[in-house]
């Protein structure tokens, strides 16, 4: 690998860690996207991270992204929050985990060969067990 690539890996990585929980960061075909996990907007896309940063940081101060998605079986929390938080779930995780719902759990089980399946209390604690478990699949 070369300097430049090893720049812009180290420059996505460090994306990923300050802004990671608001935006799923990637790049495909050689772009860098970044598309907000709450299901607002468009995909941002740069050739260069730097470029992608200074997008992301512009949509964030234009309409900030919830870091954790809103709890819910609390009270005040309606019917119709639960709804729009499975939306993002899925909108997010969907195309490698299936995403449910039921008897006061929040599911979610890997597509792959393993069907591993994750619970959560709440939207925001799913999330999380996602991450970890999204990561944890990286490093095999």
């Amino acid at each position: 690998m070369g300097r430049a690539a090893e720049s812009n890996a180290g420059t996505l990585d460090e994306l990923d860690f300050h802004w990671g929980s608001a935006y799923d960061i990637a790049v495909v075909d050689g772009v860098c996207t970044a598309r907000r996990r709450d299901g607002k907007g468009g995909t941002l896309t740069d050739p260069l991270p730097e470029g992608l940063r200074l997008r992301i940081v512009a949509d964030y101060h234009a309409d900030p992204v919830p870091r954790d998605l809103a709890p819910v079986n609390q009270p005040g929390i309606s019917g119709a929050d639960e709804d729009r938080a499975l939306d993002a779930l899925r909108l997010a995780w969907g195309d490698a985990y299936n995403i449910g719902r039921g008897h006061g759990r929040w599911t979610a089980t890997s597509t792959d060969a393993e069907h591993r399946t994750l619970t959560g209390d709440t939207p925001g604690g799913l999330n999380a067990k996602i991450r970890t478990d999204w990561a944890r699949e990286g490093t095999l």
